[in-house]
């Protein structure tokens, strides 16, 4: 290790502790001989020396010796030991142990001979870009050994990155570094960390997390890319004011040759917000490998700018002592937001009249003025939440779990009087309205609404007698148990008989989106508009959004959010529609911004879950966000909330591969949806048990419950719906090899995502689409989807997604022949994949890397993926790919020369093939034929030959037909058409097997002249590309093939066969074939 600070310090501490100073030859603890003082550092002293027992240089660093005594600062010492000693990384310098000399301890780890990064700026200024990125890459790979390991380092600069003479870097003094599970504060109070690399919350002593770190990192990666710290010129107060606002200039900017992708990865890392740059390491490593940021970052306009200016002008004051935080710690520490709650008749039998009257006066409220107010949903769960036995909750436990500033009750007395209590959570206490019974409703609320001052309402917000307002109150109520439908007929009914009443057109459009009835929102919001002149904002809003549009809905809510910092709900609506959009990121953001200040809102913890599962994470959703959200709906009493959250639970267990657990979830998802009349919901359910029933097999209740879903989306009307059962169709249509079919029924899902402006959707379909044309062998086709499907992907941050194009693009790069290519992509999905418990993607990862493997003879490699492939299909209870790992299995017997074996397999699983999809029955034909030739069986041969190209005639499989026909070649007959056509494919299996059959053929036919060039053009193939599985065959025809026509390469193919054949048998010889539990002698490789 190197240690050294910034010119200047350096000489002035080395003079300080001059005294101290160790000489060269002093001995420590009998076995570290000093050498030289390296540098000194805020908790200690770095010294070089020989560890005398092992013979070999190494770094000693003492503490401080005026530190020595002090417990705080020895603990410090001490856990740098006992976390660096956690951390596995070649970019972590690591840490041998601690010792005691006389009064000093020490700790001894590996010497980097080099230079710190900070020595490195100060000598060269902005490095190269490519230098610089290899740098912040290194570190981010050491970061992300911190982090697996629970570590936050909390003061990563560059004085504490170390570059070897290789230019390796290498993360050092963990001496502040803590835990994921301690607080980011000292016992004191006291913010840790160098105050030039602080994230913004350390700067606010806020609770870090890894991000942090990510933070820090952003800062290096700025200077070293300027040659100047990112928030420069000011003070460290005005620094840290400015890195709490906002990112610093872009680098492109600043330095014109800064990639644009640079300048926003850099950008991205340094967002004041954690939520808003990487989630972690990984992503940034990503990033970087791919020279991509995953999606355009959009700054959030800045909600509570002054009182984040507040924050940090109180911290300023303080430094640079920096003592204690700055912001309230937990939400029971915050200011409430100024929020009004209106309730009508709580805990007592339902008044329907002013049920609505309440009602109607939120909506006049949120639409006339600045004031806030809480929701009927909101207010209707909370009061749930609250209520004891048959007591209802006082204001006061009211505002404990809803939090607001106010709370307006209306009842009626006995004798038919309004009366209108306001009562404040602050001093004040309660005043009280009462209006004389037989008083109109619209006057008497005029009162209340003056005697309060709750702010001008809109004209003619109120109709001429209280009946509309009782059907609007029912109507609502309906609407708030859960029962869509019957609100909706409800609504309906009041707008036939009321038709200028707004606020009926209002719900009738709000129920209907909800209940996926989007012709009918879309036209109710539109009547709205015309019969009213009331909540135009909002029906235009519902209006758009069903109509597929959600641009105009964003502007609206983000500037009701911006204007109204303490409106909750428009939060939601706002963070509801980012996620609808895709923007999940920005979803999050906001989520995590109202659960901060309400925690006990179970609609932002489904949407946190649902959030989760489309952005790759259904761990989080299923362990925590779906969990909080369905215990607090059902303490909400809302069966609908409950209902929804149970279904979601199913979609992350789906995801997480745990299909029993899934089927549990939906089962009683169904169940409640079936018993609300919830028919855009049961027809959800209904798709997702389909999809279960297509993973076990059972493909005929995957179609019934298919054509039920199909129905009732068709029915209500729901385009988003019906696209989805069209993709489940192209699944199932898959599923029975017909992959023409399934190409129709996934184009048409994506006409109408396009249609919908569904960002996810349209991803799903694009993905779909090119495995379709994959499979149908239109490769280039193929190829455009996929990449378009990840780009997709990417802009939306969907890992699941990215990692099934990629697995995806990783089997078209098999069949091209770009092999390592291939094995590139589905390595890095699969680490992808089990780092998030991707459990189905791993398994899919795993399959195709066995495939891959098989293909280049790598056996026992194809063995290790086979195995892990079969395990986690096993746990998911798939049984097509259970049928595919079988299949797999006799390729790999059949390679590693095991034909008996390979037979009696194919044999063994023949009874379960009728019930497999037709490209697996036609993949089984087609071993067969192989094994049976390689026998010299030609009469099973043809047989089985015929069988397959009959399964893929019928399910539209071009590999497939062609295999049979290139096996089945012979006398010449059609060669120059089947030759255009395998050349048009471009699959280079296929070309090699045709090359090789055409060779064995024309020598059959005695035109050893033709053999010799089809061996030439299978050798020119193979040239660079590594092993091929069958090899051995393809040179030992060669071989005689150019021996026959005294070509001088006969040798050099005789000596290819030999080669390829001991590789063979050496990975045929493993411990594989054991672990595959195959009984009898190795018949060894086959010549």
């Amino acid at each position: 290790m190197t240690g050294t600070n910034r010119s200047g310090f350096a000489a002035t501490a080395t003079g300080q502790f001059a005294g101290a100073e160790l000489t060269p030859g002093t001995v420590l603890a009998g076995r570290f001989e000093i050498r030289r003082l390296l540098g000194i550092g805020g908790m200690g002293v770095v010294y070089l020396a020989q560890d005398l027992d092992l013979g070999v240089p190494l770094a000693l660093k003492l503490l401080r010796p005026e530190l020595a005594s002090r417990t705080e600062a020895f603990e410090r010492f001490r856990q740098e030991l006992l976390l660096a000693r956690q951390v596995s990384s070649p970019h972590v310098v690591r840490i041998h142990d601690i010792a005691r000399h006389e009064d000093r301890w020490f700790i001894s780890m590996d010497l980097v001979d080099g230079e710190s990064l900070e020595r490195l700026l100060d000598r060269e200024g902005a490095l190269p870009v490519e230098q610089a990125l290899a740098i912040a890459r290194q570190l981010a790979a050491g970061l992300a050994a911190a982090h697996a390991k629970g570590i936050v380092h909390r003061d990563l600069k560059p004085s504490n990155i170390l570059l070897d003479g290789q230019g390796h870097a290498l993360i050092s003094d963990f001496g502040v570094a803590r835990s994921l599970g301690t607080s980011g504060v000292t016992h004191t109070g006291a913010i840790v960390g160098t105050p030039d690399y602080l994230s913004p919350e350390q700067a606010r002593a806020a609770p870090v997390d890894a991000r942090s770190d990510l933070y820090s990192l952003g800062l290096i990666l700025y200077e070293m890319l300027s040659g100047k710290p990112a928030f420069s010129g000011g003070t460290a107060a005005e620094s840290l004011t400015q890195r709490l606002l906002r990112p610093p200039p872009r680098l492109d900017k600043v330095r014109d040759e800064v990639p644009s992708w640079v300048a926003r990865l850099v950008e991205r890392l340094l967002q004041p917000a954690p939520a808003r740059r990487f989630r972690d390491a990984e992503s940034l490593i990503a990033a970087i490998d791919a020279r991509h940021v995953p999606r355009e970052f959009r700054a959030r306009p800045a909600l509570l700018a002054a009182a984040t200016v507040a924050a940090a002008t109180a911290l300023f004051l303080l430094w640079p002592e920096i003592q204690g935080p700055t912001i309230p710690r937990s939400p029971a520490d915050l200011a409430p937001p100024d929020r009004l709650v209106v309730l009508a008749s709580p805990g007592r039998a339902t008044d329907d009249t002013l049920a609505g009257a309440a009602e109607l006066l939120r909506l006049g409220l949120s639409e006339g003025g600045d004031q806030p107010v809480v929701e009927a949903e909101r207010t209707r769960i909370a009061l749930a939440q609250t209520v004891m036995g048959s007591r209802s909750p006082t204001d006061r436990q009211l505002l404990e779990i809803l939090p607001a500033t106010r709370v307006l009750r209306l009842e009626r007395r006995d004798g038919g009087a309004l009366v209108a209590t306001m009562s404040a959570n602050s001093a004040g206490g309660t005043r009280t309205v009462e209006v004389a019974p037989g008083e109109p409703i619209a006057k008497a609320m005029a009162t209340v609404a003056a005697e309060f001052s709750l702010g001008p309402l809109p004209p003619d917000l109120w109709p001429d007698t209280d009946e509309p307002l009782s059907n609007f109150g029912r109507a609502l109520e309906l609407r708030m148990e859960g029962r869509m439908e019957a609100s909706t007929l409800a609504f309906r009914q009041l707008t036939g008989s009321h038709p200028g009443f707004g606020a009926g057109w209002l719900g009738l459009a709000e129920t209907a989106l909800l209940a996926g009835e989007q012709d009918l929102a879309a036209e109710a919001a539109q009547r709205g508009e015309s019969a009213s002149r009331l909540f135009p904002t909002r029906m235009v809003q519902v209006r758009e959004r069903a109509e597929g549009r959600t641009e105009a809905a964003l502007a609206v809510w983000q500037a009701r959010v911006q204007s109204r910092p303490d409106d909750l709900d428009a939060l939601l609506h706002l963070a509801a529609l980012r996620v609808e959009s895709g923007a999940f990121e920005d979803a999050e953001q906001s989520l995590q911004a109202l659960l901060t200040r309400d925690p006990q809102d179970p609609r932002a913890w489904f949407l946190m879950g649902k959030t989760a599962i489309l952005r790759g994470d259904p761990r989080a959703a299923v362990d925590e966000h779906l969990v909080r959200a369905l215990v607090l709906y059902k303490r909400g009493r809302s069966r609908f909330g409950e209902a929804e959250s149970t279904n979601a639970l199913g979609v992350g267990y789906a995801r997480l591969g745990q299909p029993e657990d899934a089927a549990e979830q939906y089962g009683k998802a169904l169940a409640l949806r079936r018993e609300l009349g919830d028919r855009r919901g049961v027809a959800s359910s209904q798709r997702n048990l389909a999809q279960l029933a297509m993973v076990r097999g059972d493909l005929d209740d995957a179609r019934d419950r298919l054509a039920e879903a199909a129905g009732l989306f068709g029915a209500l009307g729901d385009r988003a719906g019906a696209a989805a059962v069209d993709n489940e169709l192209g699944l199932l249509a898959e599923e029975r090899g017909n992959y023409a079919e399934a190409l129709a029924a996934y184009t048409r899902a994506l006409r109408a995502r396009e249609a919908a402006r569904d960002p996810p959707g349209i991803a799903e379909s694009l993905n779909n689409i090119g495995f379709a044309h994959y499979q149908l062998g239109e490769y280039d086709s193929a190829s455009v989807f996929w990449r378009q499907a990840s780009d997709a992907f990417r802009s939306i941050d969907d890992r699941n997604g990215v990692v099934r194009a990629g697995q995806n693009l990783g089997l078209l790069g098999i069949a091209r022949g770009d092999w390592e290519e291939a094995r590139r992509l589905l390595d890095a999905s699969l680490q992808e994949a089990e780092a998030r418990h991707m459990l189905e993607e791993a398994a899919v990862s795993h399959r195709n890397l066995a495939e891959l493997g098989i293909v280049q003879g790598r056996l026992a490699d194809a063995a290790g993926h086979l195995a892990e492939a079969r395990r986690l299909f096993e746990e998911r209870e798939d049984v097509r790919g259970l049928m595919d790992a079988d299949l797999l299995q006799v390729r790999l017997l059949a390679g590693a020369g095991r034909d008996v074996e390979a037979l009696a397999l194919l044999q063994g699983i023949g009874p379960a093939l009728p019930e497999s999809s037709l490209e697996q029955q036609a993949i089984a034909a087609l071993l067969g034929a192989r094994l049976h030739l390689d026998a010299g069986n030609r009469v099973d041969a043809g047989a089985s030959l015929a069988r397959a190209r009959e399964l893929a005639l019928e399910a539209g499989l071009r590999v497939r037909r062609l295999e049979a026909d290139v096996l089945a070649h012979a006398g010449g007959v059609g060669e120059a058409t089947l030759q255009a056509e395998i050349d048009r494919l471009g699959n280079l299996p296929l070309q090699l097997a045709w090359f090789e059959q055409l060779a064995r053929d024309r020598l059959a036919r005695d035109d050893a002249a033709g053999a010799a060039e089809a061996y030439r053009r299978a050798d020119g193939l193979l040239a660079r590309r590594g092993g091929y599985v069958r090899a051995t065959q393809l040179h030992s025809i060669g071989e005689l093939a150019l021996a026959a026509v005294g070509d001088p390469g006969a040798p050099a193919a005789a000596k290819a066969a030999s080669e390829a054949a001991a590789a063979l048998a050496a990975e045929a010889n493993g411990g594989w074939l054991r672990r595959l539990r195959i009984e009898g002698e190795n018949d060894g490789p086959p010549h």
